[in-house]
């Protein structure tokens, strides 16, 4: 399970009584997430809700984020935005980290996205992209491709001196990396490199507020007479400032792989990634220069998350808590990345 921070009994129950909304009845931790700890929560009053204690998201970044959760709930978009105590309070504290409380919604991830959960997810987010249109880009933390160019100098470091050998009596310089392979730091600064000349060309791409991670395990469906709905999106950590199709780009390499295909082989399915375009354009039309940039965008997207998964292993290993931390493999962003460079040339 995914909890960085295990909570007593009396630690959850003392954390809900100021909500005034009864007692907890039950309470279970997720076996999913990645950076924070969550627990499931029912109450006496059969109410369900989502407890997050977060593990490095600090104090300074939560009260932007509760302002975006509120501007969307406003907007009448399927989230959960985090709920006042009986004070006003929306950012409390459990063992000096803070926490907050959400609504559980209905439904359950998908696990094989179809065509029509494709269509959803691109309805949803052109619907966020409009709704976020006019909401101030400089209250949040751009984590998008600025971000992963700024993470390359630490991946790239030489790495600790090794242990000498049997009979040596110092220890041996490194003078490169050997976390990453040869070819992977090569690829790393040829992509690194790319994306440079990507951000000098396409700076003029329509930008606002984005999601930043809508994949197939930050969205909730429910079922009625035989057809999945959406139900909810979850999972706003990583929102704030960036381009519109970047956010697109990140949804089409999640939800639009395709199934067909044998385990290691990834690559996108065309007919997901014309009904997730598709849907989002009815509300929101793509422009010439994003439809232009949409190639290089699926490679660039694959490549941040490659850089993120890059730094959570670097920092497992660094920590020495590779068995304690769920690690998501880097390799299928790599291999997706590379992928997409093949089939969608730069």
């Amino acid at each position: 399970m995914s909890v960085y921070t295990p909570l007593s009994h009396n630690e959850i129950c003392s954390f809900f009584e100021p909500f005034k909304l009864g007692s907890v009845l039950h309470y279970e931790a997720t076996e999913t997430g990645i950076e924070n700890t969550n627990y499931f929560l029912t109450s006496s009053q059969k109410e369900h809700f989502v407890l997050t204690l977060f593990e490095s998201t600090t104090d300074e970044d939560l009260p932007s984020f509760v302002e975006l959760m509120a501007h969307l709930e406003g907007a009448n978009l399927p989230i959960a935005a985090p709920i006042a105590d009986a004070n006003g309070n929306r950012i409390h504290k459990i063992k000096n980290k803070p926490a907050m409380l959400c609504p559980r919604l209905a439904g359950k991830h998908i696990q094989n996205p179809s065509l029509i959960h494709c269509e959803q997810i691109g309805t949803v987010m052109a619907n966020l992209h409009l709704a976020t249109a006019d909401y101030p880009e400089n209250s949040l933390t751009d984590y998008t491709l600025p971000w992963a160019q700024q993470q390359i100098p630490s991946l790239l470091a030489p790495s600790k001196p090794r242990p000498s050998k049997p009979g040596l009596s110092k220890q041996e310089p490194s003078n490169k990396s050997d976390f990453l392979s040869q070819s992977d730091a090569a690829l790393l600064q040829d992509i690194s490199q790319r994306c440079d000349q990507f951000l000098k060309t396409y700076h003029e791409l329509p930008s606002g507020i984005i999601h930043g991670d809508l994949f197939y395990d930050n969205a909730l469906f429910t079922s009625s007479n035989g057809q999945d709905i959406l139900s909810g999106v979850i999972d706003f950590y990583q929102s704030g400032p960036g381009f519109l199709i970047y956010d697109l780009a990140v949804a089409a390499n999640d939800w639009c792989l395709d199934n067909s295909k044998s385990a290691g082989e990834i690559v996108l399915d065309r007919n997901k990634v014309n009904a997730l375009i598709g849907a989002y354009e009815k509300n929101r039309p793509l422009n010439n220069i994003e439809k232009k940039a949409w190639p290089q965008m699926l490679v660039f997207s694959a490549y941040r998350f490659w850089i993120s998964r890059l730094l959570n292993k670097l920092k497992a290993e660094n920590n020495n808590s590779v068995s304690n931390h769920p690690i998501k493999n880097p390799n299928q962003f790599r291999n997706l990345m590379q992928s997409n460079r093949r089939y969608w040339t730069l």
